[in-house]
C-alpha cells in the first residue's frame, strides 16, 4: 500500500496549483498574474513552438535586436519612483526597448512596470515587524519598552502576532530574536540603580539603517491579517 504522505501535493502549491515563489526569485521577476478562463469564454489553440506564424516572429526579433542592441544598451531611460537595486534590473532593459522604440511606448512602459511591480510577494515576518515598529515610532516617540512591543503588536485580535506561529502570542524574546536578522538589540531604556529593574526596549535610533534598507518610502506597509490581505 502507497503511503499517503505520497500523495500529498506540494506545500508550496496554493489555489488553483498557484506556487508561491520564494521572496528572493519574487524580487528578481516580473510576476504576471494568468486566470482560468470561464466556461463561457472562448481563445485559441496556442499554436505549438515551431509553428511557421512563430518560426517567422522569432526570426524578426533576433533580426531586430542585432540591428539594435548598439543603441539600446547605451540608452538610460528615467526609472520610476523608488525603482532602484534588483527592480531596476529587472525592468532595465524593458524600459531602454520602450524609449527606443518612441511614440507612447516609454509612458506604457513605465505605466506597466509600476502596476506589475506592486508588491508580488508577502513581506517576511522580520520585514512585518519592522514595518509595526516603524508606525510606533511614528507617534512622536524616541524610545519603546519591549513590554509595550508586545502590547500593541497583539492589541489587534487578527493581527499575525496575536496567534504567532500558531503558539500563542509573540513575546519579547520572539521579538527580540526576529530583529537580531537586522542587527538590532534590546537596550537599557529606562536606567534604574539596580540592574535587574532596569526596563529594556529599543531607541528609535536603532531603527534607521533597517527601515531605509528593508522598507519602502511609499507606501506604508502594514502587517498582514489573515494571510489574504497583501501589501
Amino acid at each position: 500500500m502507497r503511503s499517503s504522505r505520497a500523495r500529498r501535493p506540494s506545500r508550496s502549491l496554493g489555489i488553483l496549483g498557484k506556487t508561491k515563489l520564494p521572496r528572493t526569485i519574487a524580487s528578481r521577476s516580473i510576476i504576471l498574474k494568468m486566470w482560468p478562463k470561464k466556461p463561457d469564454e472562448k481563445a485559441e489553440d496556442f499554436a505549438y513552438a515551431d509553428d511557421p506564424e512563430f518560426s517567422t516572429i522569432r526570426r524578426k526579433l533576433a533580426r531586430w535586436a542585432a540591428d539594435n542592441v548598439h543603441i539600446i544598451k547605451d540608452l538610460k531611460p528615467p526609472q520610476p519612483p523608488d525603482f532602484n537595486n534588483r527592480l531596476n534590473a529587472n525592468w532595465k532593459l524593458l524600459l531602454q526597448i520602450a524609449q527606443h522604440a518612441g511614440g507612447g511606448w516609454p509612458e506604457q512602459a513605465c505605466r506597466s512596470a509600476i502596476y506589475l511591480s506592486r508588491a508580488p510577494y508577502e513581506p517576511s515576518v522580520g520585514v512585518q515587524l519592522l514595518a509595526a515598529l516603524r508606525a510606533m515610532f511614528t507617534k512622536n516617540r524616541t524610545e519603546i519598552t519591549s513590554e509595550q512591543v508586545v502590547q500593541e503588536l497583539v492589541a489587534d485580535p487578527d493581527s499575525p502576532w496575536h496567534e504567532y506561529c500558531c503558539r500563542g502570542p509573540i513575546t519579547k524574546n520572539q521579538v527580540a530574536a526576529l530583529l537580531r536578522d537586522y542587527d538590532i538589540r534590546p537596550v537599557v531604556v529606562h536606567p534604574t540603580k539596580r540592574a535587574d529593574f532596569s526596563r529594556h526596549g529599543y531607541r528609535a535610533a536603532q531603527f534607521e539603517d533597517a527601515f531605509a534598507r528593508f522598507l519602502p518610502h511609499e507606501p506604508n506597509i502594514r502587517t498582514l491579517k489573515s494571510g489574504r490581505e497583501k501589501i
